[in-house]
């Protein structure tokens, strides 16, 4: 009968360390880690008992299209634990910057983390990227030239 209660309490310790070590294994080793950057949308302050930042980033990519043919924006959810990390973040949104955000992706992740598997550990600004020559008004177009095809080979006034 006692090798019997000792063989158990083995298996019992032996179970409960394995519980510990796959349950550290998933909560402190990232699944992946990386670099996005964008446009922060929203940064906020969530929930009702362990509050997180919970954020949006805009990828400023093209849209993509859903299977429905419907233009989606790109978007991108992500978390940030530490405080002065989300300050960086707010701070660089309020000036309308963008920014590059360094995540690490967790296997899983426990209620009170965060909403999101995408926890940002570092911000930097990016650079701009370069900006589209802007389209000039009709009327600031100076040319002998006519717009739009032949007009008897005389130019054509915009007014």
């Amino acid at each position: 009968m006692k090798t019997i209660k000792k063989w158990l309490m083995r298996l019992l310790i032996l179970a409960v360390l394995l519980i510990a070590a796959f349950s550290a294994f998933v909560i402190f080793v990232p699944f992946s880690d990386g670099m996005r950057a964008g446009q922060v949308m929203k940064l906020s302050h969530k929930g009702v008992i362990f509050k997180t930042y919970e954020g949006e980033l805009n990828l400023l990519l093209m849209p993509s299209t859903n299977s429905s043919g419907m233009v989606s924006p790109n978007v991108w959810d992500f978390t940030v634990s530490d405080k002065a990390v989300a300050e960086q973040i707010m701070q660089a949104s309020a000036s309308g910057q963008r920014m590059e955000l360094y995540y690490k992706e967790r296997y899983f992740k426990f209620p009170w983390q965060g909403d999101t598997k995408y926890f940002v550990y570092k911000v930097m600004t990016a650079a701009q990227p370069p900006l589209q020559q802007p389209i000039p008004n009709p009327q600031q177009i100076q040319t002998t030239t006519p717009i739009g095809g032949v007009n008897g080979g005389q130019p054509i006034q915009v007014k």
